[in-house]
């Protein structure tokens, strides 16, 4: 029964995976000139951890930005238990210019969070997702050329944890 549950769950991360990079092409296809991709750091207060940020960004024209990205937290082993927690995010952005050199966004969008708990000593592990939306505030700034920096500060209401994500890291333009 463990082992099914683990293939399911696997199974599940790789359908989210693939879902998360076909949206992500085929928004770019048609938004090449308008598209940033790049990476960095998150932190989940509730969960206490430190992951990377992986993100997409397509302007959808002077206003609204539509963005894919992932939260892969580093896992957190307490003796024989190890934690893990991957989030994947569709967040849409409504661009405020500052001018020209820094846009504030609020943002809001949809969250599939994916999380497991491993029992090393009784050979078990506890695997689950859920859906819950974003809420938040971030900025995007020039740094050089095609190279923004990014800073966002959001909250993720799932049923199982409720937490603000901080995230900060630069974007290249495509």
């Amino acid at each position: 029964m463990l082992e099914i549950k683990t293939k399911l769950h696997r199974m599940q991360k790789v359908v989210l995976a693939l879902l998360f990079s076909a949206t992500s092409l085929f928004i770019a296809s048609d938004l090449k000139a308008q598209t940033g991709l790049g990476g960095g750091f998150s932190y989940g207060n509730r969960i206490e951890r430190l992951g990377l940020d992986l993100r997409a960004d397509f302007k959808l024209n002077d206003r609204w930005a539509l963005s894919p990205k992932a939260h892969l937290f580093f896992p957190q082993s307490t003796g024989n238990i190890t934690e893990r927690w991957t989030s994947f995010n569709l967040d849409v952005h409504y661009l405020l210019n500052l001018e020209n050199i820094m846009f504030l966004y609020p943002i809001a969008g949809i969250n599939v969070t994916a999380w497991s708990r491993e029992n090393r000593r009784l050979n078990s592990q506890i695997n689950g997702s859920e859906i819950g939306i974003n809420l938040g505030l971030g900025g995007l700034f020039k740094i050089a050329g095609n190279i923004d920096g990014f800073m966002e500060v959001k909250y993720t209401a799932i049923q199982r944890v409720e937490q603000a994500v901080v995230s900060f890291g630069i974007l290249y333009r495509l």
